[in-house]
């Protein structure tokens, strides 16, 4: 994916703007589901979260015909481009907490390195300590599926 994005840069720095939104296209949702997991050069990314959290987005991903890894590999290029911001989550009282499991995708390797570098750079700088790309990954899938956070209903932590 990283060398498609590449492609169409290439394309419009020698002036042809057409054939770089031609490229594009070919990284819409859409076309990536028809393509299905052929062109993914993404490494498994483990992402921590609430059990129901999983469980939700798993279902609701199932019910919709999404790819929660072209989700997450679209989040990661907002983050990058600086249209994503991260919101984090408000912490339980202790022992209150919900068991924790983990949700398993593999984004585009180009952009799972890309985003831990900025990661890396946003917590050295202190503008976002504890910023991790399997943060960024779950705020991706929470804010798409209107869950903690990015809910609609602040107590139950989900949408609607």
């Amino acid at each position: 994916m990283a060398g498609i994005r590449a492609a169409a840069e290439k394309l419009r720095t020698i002036d042809e703007p057409a054939l770089a939104k031609l490229v594009d296209s070919t990284l819409t949702p859409a076309h990536r589901a028809l393509l299905g997991r052929a062109w993914e050069s993404g490494v498994n990314l483990p992402i921590k979260m609430p059990k129901t959290f999983r469980d939700l987005i798993k279902k609701k991903a199932k019910a919709g015909g999404e790819n929660i890894t072209h989700i997450v590999d679209d989040g990661f290029a907002r983050f990058l481009a600086g249209e994503f911001a991260v919101l984090t989550p408000e912490r339980k009282a202790w022992g209150t907490k919900e068991e924790t499991v983990v949700l398993n995708t593999s984004p585009d390797s180009g952009l799972q390195a890309n985003t831990s570098a900025k990661c890396r750079d946003l917590r050295e700088s202190g503008a976002h300590p504890g910023l991790y790309v399997s943060t960024v990954a779950a705020a991706i899938l929470y804010e798409h599926y209107g869950l903690g956070p990015y809910a609609d209903d602040a107590e139950t932590g989900t949408a609607g």
